[in-house]
């Protein structure tokens, strides 16, 4: 796993009364568990399956138990947090949706954007809409969810470039590709750790518009 995908990954948020208010990218986690007050006293705890609190400074000296669990830097290596606490604030600085690869495959339901089907994910590969040679950026707006063969039907052209038996129409997307709100991803357990602070009331809240 990249370094990149294991910084993205998220980390749920509780307050400092022990109450979920959300989840955060792994690298805002760690800005927060290395960060004090103006008394010295830490802004984040992390908290483990057992519900015990750790300082960064303790929590480091873990082993990590596996290769994706694990942050490595050139001097030391250290378990990826799943949960932590705030020590001060009831709230937590405005949640944004990541430009990454597990949320593209949310917002495309995990299906091909150009003929529908549902292959799997091993079998659905990212499309540039407008080819990245052609100018195209890597932005929502440009990427979606293709599978491999309208991949290679459709290479390195732009859709109204594309003639082929399987788009008797010519190629298109199923829908138009936007930037999507927290709401509209699914929310799943990423840890086991975290069923015992989550209920259907969390997921089911609606969370605040990201612009």
């Amino acid at each position: 796993m990249l370094m990149l995908e294991k910084l993205t990954k998220p980390v749920l948020v509780l307050n400092k009364s022990w109450t979920v208010i959300g989840t955060s990218p792994v690298y805002k986690a760690l800005n927060l568990l290395f960060s004090a007050d103006k008394n010295g006293k830490k802004k984040a705890l992390i908290i483990d399956e057992s519900c015990v609190p750790y300082t960064w400074e303790e929590w480091s000296q873990i082993k990590p138990e596996n290769e994706n669990d694990a942050i490595k830097t050139v001097s030391f290596s250290f378990k990826i947090p799943q949960i932590i606490r705030l020590t001060k604030y009831d709230k937590f600085p405005k949640q944004i949706v990541i430009f990454s690869r597990a949320n593209i495959f949310k917002r495309d339901d995990y299906k091909c954007q150009y003929c529908g089907i549902r292959p799997g994910s091993e079998e659905l590969t990212i499309d540039h809409i407008v080819p990245k040679s052609k100018g195209g950026k890597t932005t929502w707006e440009n990427c979606v969810l293709s599978c491999t063969l309208c991949n290679s039907i459709k290479g390195n052209r732009s859709l109204h470039e594309v003639t082929h038996a399987r788009f008797p129409h010519g190629m298109a997307l199923n829908k138009t590709p936007i930037k999507p709100r927290l709401r509209d991803l699914r929310m799943n357990i990423y840890y086991e750790s975290w069923k015992q602070w989550l209920d259907s009331a969390y997921w089911n809240v609606e969370l605040e518009n990201q612009n």
